[in-house]
């Protein structure tokens, strides 16, 4: 087995000393309510509370070297546990275990060393990508998250990224997350519409009480999105403080990549808020639903379509979707990048699949004599360059 575990990747942490002395103490306020326990309990099986009717419940706010977990137990600050659950995944940020003291050789409880983690509450609300290069199945990032807040720029040159904002919310939607897309640096840039995004600027303060309203009364979010997008100006500007270091600004508008470790913050209005280290590579996984890919502007112009089902292709008659892409109601790049999220996906299910990597490779096969039975009769002509 390879030592390289992709979900165990830590570099150097930017956050100061006096920032994680904050980021400490904003938990020992917090009960277990406040962490989010009662969402969580819903999914605890009875049977592990009884195999360990010593512990106590926490939720990971970190995790660090060598298997040790900082966890919140509620009203005191994070305590570092080894994990000894036994999961077959590693623990991530936003995870619940049940947490029990070291016991000496007679069965009384050690002063020294660290507690250990003996259960995980089974997962909910689990943002997940793929693992890997060579693997289909899904690697966690944040735990028993209730929306997740997908953060593009406006500045700079490129603007926001409809096809990452539709990647990131497929993967979101997989486990039933809410999904709001959030555009920064609005004070510098316009940038183009996206439905239901929330645009926000530090500058200006636009858009963020909003945002903090959307946090309030317990819930989980997490930040995601490109390296260098404003996810950590974001956390500050929430939590009041500067929980993050942030990087300056490149030529081309963007900030630097600051962020290295994923960590639970705690926000004045009550809320936790997962900070992630922006990732460049989001592979799609097997287990996300096809359904969810489907962009809102076309699933409401699908309704319309004379046929059920219509597959919004050129040609097909009665097309609301092709009928709104020829009236210029709808830019023929959202199909596009709809489409290419739609074959990523069936790769990556054939991949794990053998039966539809079977049915794929015979509709090629099929396609491929189709043309060269037609190029042989002269109906395919093709253009010397």
């Amino acid at each position: 087995m390879s030592s390289h575990d992709p979900s165990r990747i830590h570099v150097r942490d930017t956050t100061t000393d006096d920032a994680r002395t904050e980021w400490a103490r904003a938990f020992t306020t917090l009960d277990l309510a406040a962490l989010g326990w009662p969402r969580a309990i819903r999914h605890l099986p009875a049977e592990l509370l009884a195999d360990h009717p010593d512990a106590r419940p926490g939720r990971v706010v970190r995790v660090d070297r060598g298997g040790l977990l900082l966890v919140a137990t509620g009203n005191t600050a994070p305590i570092r546990v080894r994990d000894r659950t036994g999961a077959a995944s590693p623990a991530v940020v936003g995870d619940w275990v049940l947490v029990e003291a070291q016991l000496d050789p007679t069965g009384g409880a050690t002063t020294g060393g660290y507690p250990f983690a003996r259960g995980r509450v089974p997962r909910a609300g689990v943002l997940a990508r793929r693992d890997g290069a060579r693997s289909t199945s899904p690697q966690a990032l944040a735990a028993h998250v209730d929306l997740v807040l997908v953060v593009e720029a406006l500045s700079g040159r490129r603007g926001a990224n409809a096809g990452r904002i539709a990647r990131l919310a497929a993967l979101a939607a997989a486990d039933g997350i809410e999904v709001r897309v959030v555009l920064t640096h609005a004070d510098e840039a316009e940038g183009p519409h996206v439905e239901g995004a929330l645009r926000t600027s530090i500058v200006d303060g636009r858009g963020l009480d909003e945002l903090a309203e959307l946090l309030a009364g317990g819930a989980t979010a997490t930040l995601v999105g490109a390296s260098g997008a404003g996810k950590s100006s974001l956390a500050n500007a929430l939590a009041g403080r500067d929980v993050r270091a942030t990087g300056a600004r490149r030529a081309s508008g963007f900030g630097r990549h600051t962020t290295s470790t994923s960590q639970l913050l705690a926000l004045p209005g009550g809320g936790l808020l997962v900070d992630t280290p922006g990732v460049r590579l989001l592979g799609m996984h097997a287990d996300v639903d096809a359904a969810d890919l489907l962009p809102t502007d076309i699933a409401a112009l699908a309704l319309a379509c004379r046929f059920r089902d219509c597959q919004h292709g050129d040609g097909h008659v009665g097309c609301a979707v092709q009928a709104a892409i020829e009236s210029g109601a709808l830019a023929p790049e959202v199909v596009t990048g709809w489409r290419k999220l739609e074959r990523e996906l069936l790769r990556e299910q054939a991949r794990a699949d053998h039966r539809l990597r079977r049915e794929l490779h015979q509709e090629q096969h099929a396609v491929t004599r189709s043309v060269t039975k037609a190029r042989r009769r002269g109906e395919i002509v093709e253009r010397r360059r």
